[in-house]
């Protein structure tokens, strides 16, 4: 397996966050009202390279099989008391994270988050936040095993049922 930093427009990995998107709508049906409701999904997709820090792509044997993308935090974004955390600019939201269902269960997903937290940290962020769903239960175990806890949901998850938010602490550089 390969890790790359790649451009958020880069073809694979729109592929991949299509992908995702598509998987994640059927677990949660409403989400595409919610897309809907924003402009569609290349509006949405747009939105996710807002903030960017660093964008990963695991490929194996030439073949792309997971993303991640890392972003600062807007500080009108951040869960409820932790503004605390240190300056404005220092917390970061995991997004994206996807592993295509054949490429599971290899370490994929476990390769993608160490790197992105490395990323995070050269870039000068000390928090890492990331919203994942009920019904992803084996994305929480992933999370909770590299040491998120919960934290409050943060905008725009505030509300919403579905929603499971989680944040670590970052390792200084």
């Amino acid at each position: 397996m390969l890790l790359e930093a790649v451009r958020w427009d880069d073809p694979r990995a729109a592929a991949l966050r299509r992908e995702m998107f598509d998987d994640v709508a059927l677990l949660y049906p409403e989400s595409r009202d919610r897309v809907a409701a924003i402009g569609g999904y290349a509006a949405y997709d747009a939105r996710g390279a807002a903030g960017l820090v660093a964008a990963l792509l695991a490929t194996a044997d030439g073949e792309p099989v997971g993303f991640v993308a890392v972003r600062r935090l807007p500080p009108d974004a951040r869960p409820a008391g932790e503004d605390d955390v240190g300056g404005v600019d220092d917390v970061g939201e995991l997004r994206r994270m996807y592993v295509r269902p054949a490429a599971r269960g290899r370490g994929v997903a476990r390769a993608l988050l160490a790197a992105a937290e490395e990323a995070a940290t050269r870039a000068g962020l000390t928090r890492m936040v990331l919203e994942t769903g009920t019904a992803q239960v084996a994305a929480q175990r992933l999370y909770r095993a590299a040491g998120y806890a919960d934290v409050p949901a943060y905008p725009p998850h505030v509300g919403d049922p579905t929603a499971v938010c989680l944040g670590k602490d970052l390792p200084g550089v």
